[in-house]
């Protein structure tokens, strides 16, 4: 990480460390708590609900025998005989009063037909509960939810209908939303006193060493003439020998800074003659000495970099095989220095008859190459005509002698077709053509060879 980068304090992330732990902490107990007080209540409604709808069913049967007073009508003749529900919904409203939940009767449809639950029962979800309502359970409603729990009334095996008691969920849950309530706001007051404590110390008692990484940032940034001019300095506990301490490091700093200039002037003055030396050396590596062309192992490195190029590209690609004509004659007669200069006279007319695109190079001997990317073999074989005329009118001065020289050169062409060996072969194959058709004349690798076709 880069020190140039403004550092976080120290107390800030104390302190941010000290108040995440703290509402952690608070959160948890919190929760730990709301979860005491909703299993508690879960218990209650269990042990509650139950017992409530049967004191209110029983408040409903009193009921409805002091309304049928002339009858000894029980409460399943009064749910077969729609003319008596009337009677029946007073008494519901009466024993809905007598207890704490308000009292309905459903068919086993789920349907209300008597008595009022707020808010109303989903019918279709409720008719599955039914048998399952001996424990207080949550209904399906509009608005809200139900905690209620039934009982059945007629034969056990074929109920009637069933007597629902319930309350909405947001009533029953409004004990432990208010204990929810008090209990995180005194878990928010909590946090915020720790963290004000938690502040107020570490400003204390941090400051200092945020007054020495003030310093340090500085120095890691060169500027050793900063002065460490602090109260910290003369403390008696760790940061007074820290500041010290870093006093003395800053001294030896400065001193070393100084031998460490003049050490790196000397090193890159040594390094410049390094590399322009290896620049040198990596020239060489891959220069013939003589034409200052590209030596032979350059060639096959960049003849097997062309060759997968075009594999890659589909482009054309071709090679030019030069050899100059009788060299061994010219070496016995004028001598290898004269034949020394034909060959560095022939590089410059290679070089400046290719393309910039071209790689020439020296293959052996009187032997050179030309490797021409993008280009086709009828391309090929006007520039090999063109460099074979240029060498043919071209005149090679040679020390000691008058007269310049006449040399010519034969080519062999060939392009390539996807197999790099075959390619090399073809054109060489070629250049033996040239040669046994009469040297001076430019043979393509798909031409038989005959000296009149060549030269065209």
């Amino acid at each position: 990480m880069s020190l140039d980068r403004r550092p976080t304090k120290l107390s800030t992330k104390v302190f941010a460390f000290v108040s995440a732990t703290t509402l952690a902490s608070a959160v948890v107990v919190s929760w730990i708590a709301i979860e005491a007080l909703s299993t508690e209540l879960d218990a209650r409604l269990r042990s509650s609900h139950p017992a409530s709808l049967a004191r209110q069913e029983h408040e409903l049967r009193e009921q409805l025998a002091s309304r049928l007073a002339a009858s000894d009508a029980a409460l399943e003749d009064v749910l077969a005989d729609p003319d008596r529900w009337p009677v029946l919904e007073d008494a519901l409203a009466a024993a809905s009063r007598s207890g704490a939940l308000a009292l309905a009767l459903v068919d086993v449809r789920g349907r209300t037909f008597a008595g009022v639950l707020t808010p109303p029962p989903d019918a279709a979800s409720l008719a599955p509960l039914l048998p399952l309502l001996t424990e207080p359970a949550e209904i399906p409603a509009a608005d809200d939810a139900l905690v209620g729990v039934a009982t059945p009334l007629g034969p056990p095996d074929a109920p009637v209908a069933y007597l629902v008691g319930g309350v909405p969920r947001s009533v029953a849950g409004a004990p432990i939303r208010a204990a929810a309530l008090r209990i995180l706001v005194a878990a928010a007051c909590l946090v915020a006193l720790f963290s004000l404590i938690a502040q107020r110390i570490l400003r204390r008692w941090i400051e200092p060493v945020g007054h020495l990484s003030q310093v340090a940032r500085r120095v890691s940034r060169g500027e050793l003439d900063v002065d460490l001019d602090a109260p910290e300095f003369h403390r008696r506990d760790e940061i007074g020998v820290l500041a010290r301490t870093f006093d003395q490091m800053l001294l030896r700093l400065r001193t070393n800074q100084r031998e460490i200039e003049r050490s790196n002037a000397e090193l890159r003055e040594r390094n410049g003659e390094l590399r322009r030396a290896n620049e040198v050396l990596s020239q060489l590596s891959i220069t013939d000495g003589l034409t200052k062309l590209h030596n032979h192992r350059h060639f096959q490195d960049l003849f097997a970099r062309e060759t997968k190029r075009s594999d890659r590209t589909g482009e054309p690609l071709s090679l030019m095989l030069i050899d100059l004509d009788d060299f061994k004659q010219l070496n016995d007669r004028y001598g290898h220095a004269a034949g020394d200069q034909v060959l560095a006279r022939l590089a410059g007319i290679l070089n400046e008859r290719v393309r910039e695109t071209d790689v020439v190079a020296r293959y052996g001997g009187e032997e050179f190459v030309v490797l021409s990317p993008s280009t086709d073999l009828v391309g090929a074989r006007v520039l090999a005509e063109k460099i074979r005329l240029a060498v043919e009118q071209s005149g090679f001065p040679v020390d000691e002698h008058d007269a310049p020289l006449l040399v010519s050169v034969s080519v062999g062409v060939a392009q390539y077709t996807g197999h790099a060996k075959r390619f090399f072969r073809a054109a060489d194959a070629a250049l033996y053509r040239a040669k046994a058709a009469g040297k001076n004349c430019v043979v393509a690798a798909d031409e038989p060879g005959e000296t009149g076709d060549a030269a065209d």
